[in-house]
């Protein structure tokens, strides 16, 4: 059975997006290195809180949490938090309310949009639009900016064709 990329249990938007290559990273160790997902972590904190280029989140603070097995928050307010989620090259970036409140809620949904914006902005040679899993688990993307009909799927060593 095939699987992809965890997202966030709460989560209001998810991002997809591979991971950016490192300069001196060969294709075999492409996800697999520890410092590549930190640099990556670091790099989307200061996107994400808008000290790299202004805009964001300046209300983020970083934290370091679970949530679930296999989701990471790395950012959060008093009403929303940013989970991290890497499968191979895959990642997800969710974002999701930090807890249950109609407020916390509802100001979530509100900035999903410039939540992608921002992503979108910053990693946009990376993007990955999902069009939903099949019944093995492996998941189908497209680039945002390409046609359906040029969709990749995640094979179940997590790889993107």
């Amino acid at each position: 059975m095939g699987r992809s990329v965890a997202t966030h249990p709460d989560a209001v938007d998810t991002f997809y997006l591979t991971l950016p290559a490192n300069t001196g990273e060969s294709e075999e160790d492409f996800g697999h290195d520890d410092h590549a997902m930190d640099d990556f972590i670091e790099d989307l904190r200061q996107v994400v809180d808008g000290t790299s280029r202004g805009g964001g989140f300046p209300s983020l603070r970083d934290c370091d949490r679970r949530a679930g097995r296999e989701t990471k928050v790395i950012l959060e307010n008093n009403h929303c938090e940013i989970g991290v989620s890497q499968y191979g090259n895959l990642v997800a970036v969710c974002l999701a309310p930090i807890n249950d409140t109609p407020l916390s809620v509802a100001w979530t949904h509100k900035m999903s949009g410039k939540f992608r914006r921002e992503l979108l902005a910053a990693y946009p040679d990376n993007a990955l639009q999902s069009h939903g899993s099949m019944s093995n688990g492996q998941q189908v993307f497209s680039k945002p900016d390409r046609p359906l009909s040029e969709c990749c799927v995640t094979s179940g060593e997590g790889r993107i064709f």
